[in-house]
């Protein structure tokens, strides 16, 4: 992205609930989908004993890095 802008390659994937898998395998799993939340949930997963999966819902438009980098 840095040197092409914002290409939009890749493949399109059906949806997976990453949190309900965790659970499922007898893990611990989270989801953030309001970003006011973040903290929180970040909170939560780092003060719960053993692997967490953190899912964190975003816009699959937004850039991932800025358009310049300083």
């Amino acid at each position: 992205m840095v040197f092409l802008g914002n290409p939009e390659y890749g493949c399109e994937l059906e949806s997976i609930n990453f949190a309900a898998f965790a659970q499922a395998c007898g893990g611990v799993g989270m989801t953030i989908e309001d970003p006011s939340e973040c903290s929180e949930i970040l909170d939560r997963a780092l003060a719960t004993a053993g692997p967490v999966i953190v899912e964190a819902i975003v816009d699959p438009l937004e850039p991932a890095l800025p358009p310049k980098i300083t």
